[in-house]
C-alpha cells in the first residue's frame, strides 16, 4: 500500500482493499453453491427429491434428503472444493436446502 499525504486515505485504501478481497470470496463462494446445486440437479435421484419439494412431505424429511446428498457431495468433492466451502456451510446446510428449494420453486 503506498504513502499517503493523509493518514485516513491509508485507512481508506486498505478498507476498499479488504472489501475486494471479500467481494472475490463471496463470487468464490457463490459459484460453489452454484455448482453443487447443478450437481444435484444432474443426480439420477433428484427427480424423486425435486417431487418431494414440491409435495406435502415434511420439512424434515426434505431436510435429511438434502443432508444424505450433502454429505456425499462433500466426500466425494472435497479435493476439488476444498475445505472451506464444507467449512463455512456444515452447520447451514438446512439454509443451502432451502436456497436449493427457492431455485425449485421459482
Amino acid at each position: 500500500m503506498g504513502r499517503h499525504q493523509f493518514d485516513i486515505l491509508s485507512i481508506i485504501a486498505a478498507r476498499n482493499e479488504q472489501e475486494a478481497i471479500t467481494g472475490t470470496l463471496i463470487k468464490d463462494f457463490e459459484d460453489k453453491i452454484v455448482e453443487f446445486f447443478r450437481h444435484i440437479r444432474e443426480l439420477k435421484e433428484c427427480e424423486r427429491f425435486i417431487v418431494k419439494i414440491k409435495s406435502h412431505v415434511s420439512e424434515e424429511e426434505i431436510y435429511n434428503d438434502f443432508a444424505i446428498i450433502y454429505r456425499r457431495y462433500k466426500a466425494f468433492h472435497r479435493q476439488i472444493i476444498g475445505d472451506y466451502f464444507f467449512k463455512e456451510t456444515e452447520d447451514l446446510v438446512e439454509k443451502l436446502c432451502d436456497d436449493f428449494e427457492r431455485t425449485v420453486e421459482g
